[in-house]
């Protein structure tokens, strides 16, 4: 099952790998990195439900964590043959997981992000006092007073530069984010035993300026607890879109580690 509504943005041959976007973004936030990788991999972009050029579902169901990963699942066995590596970017990293989880088999292995998960209680409380601060803004209907707690993990606000159109587009994902899947995906919380059993690679990869913030220093204390290899790109939060370049060339490393490791 999948949203048809929108077709993926498909870039460059070889191993396939789904590049899944955070919130306040879409598919568009990958389009210089996808570009990067495109010599050496076929990557396969989307927005997810209600982000971009995908329009907001009748049914708030859609904004689930397991719906969306359904709809990741459609787009792989659709325009990835069997399987994939799957790269989640923040928030995309739930959906990953949550793919991972309900089907394994498409999974050739996860790059996952800066991704909330929370497991331990420091973590715990900290990503809980996050989402209820957005939850006050969404009570509040005054979202644009988000914006200064998104720039505590991503380093900025995104509220200045770019076209009027570009600016449009990135406030219709903030409300997407806000009013649709901000507690679907902030209450993502699998077992501790599903991390724990997961056999195909697992990358988490921090930001140097982002290893300090919220999404970076709780994905950090998860990978030491889980033993699971972390590496850094340079800048912040938004690193793939701001250095798409440095980026992808780290990522394709990482790649030809886990393949060699798994």
């Amino acid at each position: 099952m999948r949203n048809t509504d929108v077709q993926p943005t498909i870039r460059g041959e070889g191993e396939p790998i789904l590049l899944l976007h955070g919130v306040i973004s879409d598919a568009s936030f990958f389009s210089d990195f996808a570009s990067c990788l495109s010599p050496r991999y076929r990557t396969v972009a989307y927005d997810r439900t209600g982000y971009g050029d995908c329009p907001e579902p009748d049914d708030r169901s859609a904004y689930t964590v397991s719906a969306q990963a359904e709809t990741a699942a459609g787009i792989v066995r659709e325009y990835c043959g069997d399987k994939a590596w799957i790269f989640g970017n923040s928030a995309g990293s739930m959906i990953a997981l949550e793919l991972y989880r309900i089907h394994p088999e498409i999974v050739r292995g996860l790059i996952l992000l800066e991704p909330s998960i929370a497991l331990d209680p420091d973590s715990e409380e900290e990503l809980r006092g996050w989402n209820a601060e957005l939850n006050a803004y969404v009570r509040e209907a005054k979202i644009k007073k988000a914006l200064p707690a998104f720039a505590r993990v991503t380093g900025k606000t995104g509220s200045s530069g770019g076209s009027f159109q570009e600016m449009k587009r990135i406030y219709k994902n903030l409300h997407n984010f806000m009013f649709g899947e901000l507690n679907e995906v902030q209450n993502y919380r699998p077992e501790e035993a599903f991390f724990q059993s997961v056999s195909v690679p697992v990358r988490i990869v921090l930001t140097e300026d982002g290893a300090g913030r919220l999404f970076g220093k709780t994905s950090g204390r998860a990978a030491e607890r889980l033993n699971w290899k972390t590496s850094f790109f340079p800048g912040g939060h938004n690193a793939v879109s701001e250095l798409p370049g440095p980026c992808a060339e780290i990522l394709i490393g990482i790649l030809e580690e886990m393949k060699h490791a798994g």
